[in-house]
């Protein structure tokens, strides 16, 4: 289902109150309890008309504002909660989703948010309640909101086996954008972003190249004569801001990991403030909290961690990104991809980057930071973002020391105290094409470990 209302009240409802918001509804319905009673499903005599996902504490500020409506925020308690419903994207369903959610927030005082129409005229009864429709070998969910987060609703979703062996698609209207972590989701190969224009056009929102519905694979690339031509106004060149999207890799011995702290080490460099909030889904909404993290990690282990954060730096720009844990032998890896947005390019702290590197130096195993066109936001709107350029990328001493760090294209700077890492920055004059072909040569002269550059200048460690 696509049409999502969120009630925003100053109280956690009881039971008492859950229930009559229930009976708001419609007397007649039944209500049917989901995931071990995580989540309730209203039903009337024609199938699903809502399904309610209990409600969740807002201790962070900002997701109100990021994920929903900014002006919504102003009149909300500084301490409230967040219930979302899914409802039919007809009448009977919008209607029942209103009538618990006006209930909801009417309750302690709040507000209610809904999304757009939602009715992309192609919803069916499914199992799972943010399913839009299945196909032989695709679930499709649509999704009519301002930003897309990566949901409870949709990581629910990806964990059916069905989804893993055939495909994801998130189908959107051109109105909507992407967070980070779900724009990082679009990227993989058995997923798309499928965007419905006005006109009721599809494109891919990553490509801009046009898809037509298919029976077995819902939506896929539409055959053209020559080279397919983007959707109209994908190319748009109107100004853009700047993103460091910064991807690395650390490793600890289990008794010593600080799970989230090299997160927080690199956004105080770039940003200078740590993350603001973390959750598993989005909205992220418990305050930053480490000790907080490490208790729920040692839960769950030995089973893997993944968590969201997000941050807004002084100046106003934002920064989102996933943190992965795994458990192996001996130490926890610590995975991070994080997106720091900014308003242009002359305000990207390039000179920040070796404080970053020499910040997580000790256990890091690889850093990659690239640069893009992007919006300051951090989010994603379907259109060409332009071939991200690479910024330079850091290893571990223990992995440079096979060449000693030296030679190669590009030089290497000695970050951080003890066994440290090496920083490889690429020239800030070296277009982009160039630049690429140079982190690649050298990663290979790296992973060689020979002491020989492929015919490139030496490099020397400073």
């Amino acid at each position: 289902m696509s049409y999502d209302v969120v009630a925003l009240h100053a109280d956690n409802p009881d039971l008492r109150t859950l229930t009559r918001a229930l009976e708001d509804a419609g007397r007649d319905l039944r209500v049917r309890a989901l995931a071990g009673g995580h989540l309730l499903r209203l039903r009337d005599a024609s199938g699903t008309l809502l399904t309610l996902e209990p409600a969740q504490l807002v201790e962070a500020p900002g997701e109100v504002e990021r994920l929903l409506d900014p002006d919504l925020a102003a009149g909300l308690p500084e301490r409230c909660w967040w219930t979302e419903l899914r409802a039919r994207p007809d009448e009977a369903g919008r209607e029942a989703a209103h009538r618990v959610a006006d209930r909801l927030a009417l309750s302690s005082g709040g507000a209610v948010w809904t999304s757009g129409p939602a009715d992309f005229g192609v919803w069916e009864e499914t199992e799972h309640p943010a399913v839009e429709y299945t196909a032989g070998k695709a679930v499709v969910v649509a999704q009519d909101r301002p930003v897309v987060p990566f949901s409870s609703w949709i990581s629910d979703v990806l964990a059916d086996p069905a989804v893993q062996e055939h495909g994801f698609q998130l189908l959107t209207p051109a109105r909507s954008r992407l967070t980070y972590a779900l724009r990082t989701l679009m990227a993989l190969p058995l997923a798309r972003w499928v965007v419905r224009t006005e006109d009721g056009d599809h494109f891919d929102g990553l490509t801009g190249l046009p898809l037509i519905r298919h029976p077995e694979h819902g939506h896929i690339p539409a055959r053209a004569e020559g080279p397919a031509a983007p959707a109209e106004g994908f190319l748009d060149e109107s100004p853009l801001g700047r993103q460091i999207v910064v991807d690395f890799t650390t490793r600890a011995p289990k008794d010593a990991f600080d799970p989230g702290l090299s997160v927080e080490r690199v956004t105080e460099r770039l940003v200078g403030v740590a993350p603001t909030a973390w959750g598993p889904y989005e909205p992220a909404l418990a305050p930053w909290n480490r000790k907080r993290m490490a208790r729920l990690v040692r839960h769950r282990a030995p089973r893997p961690s993944l968590f969201r954060f997000r941050g807004t730096g002084p100046g106003g720009s934002r920064f989102s990104g996933d943190l992965r844990l795994t458990w192996e032998d001996g130490g926890v890896r610590e995975q991070v991809s994080l997106v720091l947005g900014h308003p242009d390019a002359e305000s990207v702290p390039h000179h920040a980057l070796p404080a970053a590197v020499a910040a997580v130096a000790e256990g890091l195993e690889m850093m990659h930071v690239r640069l893009a066109r992007g919006r300051e936001d951090a989010t994603y709107a379907p259109r060409w973002h332009g071939l991200a350029e690479p910024l330079g990328f850091a290893v571990g001493w223990e992995r440079a020391e096979g060449s000693h760090g030296r030679g190669g294209p590009l030089e290497g700077t000695r970050l951080g105290e003890g066994s440290g890492a090496v920083w490889y920055p690429v020239p800030r004059d070296v277009p982009r094409e160039r630049a690429t072909s140079l982190v690649a040569s050298q990663i290979e002269y790296l992973t060689a470990g020979r002491g020989r550059s492929g015919g490139e200048r030496p490099g020397h460690l400073t």
